[in-house]
């Protein structure tokens, strides 16, 4: 597939042409080596008040989305989950998915922490 300018988007089963959503100068500055898992986390300590997920007249905390998900997590691993592993997950769209996304995010972070390293030669 080759993108200029534009993209191909997949839409009910159908390939349609679309504006690219990637535009603008490089900022590599604004990369950084971290997991998803390492920016919740981070975030819930800095802001353990501010609203995380907001649904209906209904709320998540920065610091409940990480209580919930470093338990969901961690229950995960107690089953043996593991990077690598296939892990499913049936839930209604709303919280309940996220915090669960969440907490297979930090379980296959802990996971992968815990694997031996490869080295990889040229």
């Amino acid at each position: 597939m080759h993108l200029t300018g534009d993209k191909e988007v997949f839409t009910s089963g159908r390939i349609t042409a679309g504006p690219s959503v990637l535009r603008g100068a490089s900022r590599p500055d604004l990369l950084r080596n971290e997991t998803l898992a390492e920016i919740l986390s981070a975030t819930a300590k800095r802001l353990p008040q501010k609203n995380a997920l907001i649904w209906g007249e209904q709320s998540v905390s920065y610091g409940e989305l990480d209580s919930l998900s470093n338990a969901i997590g961690a229950s995960l691993i107690q089953r043996s989950a593991a990077s690598g592993k296939v892990i499913g997950l049936f839930l209604p769209r709303g919280a309940d998915l996220l915090i669960a996304q969440a907490g297979i995010t930090k379980a296959m972070q802990r996971g992968f922490h815990s694997m031996p390293k490869l080295r990889l030669s040229a």
